[in-house]
């Protein structure tokens, strides 16, 4: 069995997909929007193995990073990262490693709680 599986990369896929559809989700406010998007990564990686969650905003971080508007509002590259949202955007994939650790040691609602 190869490390990453067919199985385990459509599940990213969909995942970093998800988090795209809901980043794009948005109320418009001074400064920061309010979207769906913090919302997907932690739906993400209470759904997936901690390192699949991890690799998932990551990708979703290099594809923003690359140019495609994949952030809120159609945002993308560089510039992204140092704007007011960046410190959200460099933590996704921390808060969905330890998201997704801390749901998957306890599988009780109220331990994930």
């Amino acid at each position: 069995m190869s490390l990453l599986s067919t199985k385990r990369l459509a599940r990213m896929a969909i995942a970093v997909a998800l988090v795209i559809v809901c980043s794009q989700i948005t109320v418009p406010l001074p400064g920061i929007p309010f979207t769906l998007q913090t919302f997907a990564v932690g739906l993400v990686a209470s759904l997936l193995a901690p390192l699949d969650a991890f690799l998932a905003c990551l990708t979703y971080l290099l594809l923003g990073a690359i140019g495609l508007p994949v952030f809120a509002g159609g945002a993308g590259g560089w510039a992204s990262f140092v704007g007011a949202g960046g410190g959200f955007l460099i933590g996704f994939s921390l808060f969905a490693l330890w998201t997704s650790f801390s749901t998957h040691k306890n599988k009780t609602f109220g331990g994930c709680f």
